[in-house]
């Protein structure tokens, strides 16, 4: 029982650990410029072999499990709301 508790403790306090990592770094991504991600840079352009995310629809059925994420923005209010996102046009787009 003793020892229940103990890893029951750990998992606990390993759990808020990560949650609280992942919030400070989503915190710091809200804080980079917009001009840095801007599809011109060649971490965020797609590549050939995902054929517009087709790729990703195949192998690993984002679509099926994409809408039980939580949304940033529900946690943070600086993220962008991507629930009412229909089509990506930049000038309209607001932070």
């Amino acid at each position: 029982m003793k020892t229940m508790k103990k890893y029951i403790k750990t998992a606990f306090f390993c759990s808020m650990y990560w949650l609280i990592v992942q919030l400070n770094i989503a915190n710091l991504g809200t804080r980079i410029p917009d001009k840095y991600f801007r599809q011109k840079y060649i971490i965020f352009k797609s590549f050939n072999f995902e054929k517009h995310g087709k790729f990703w629809n195949k192998w690993f059925y984002v679509r099926k499990w994409k809408h039980k994420i939580l949304d940033g923005h529900q946690l943070n209010q600086n993220i962008y709301d991507q629930r009412h996102l229909m089509t990506i046009i930049l000038m309209k787009l607001k932070k």
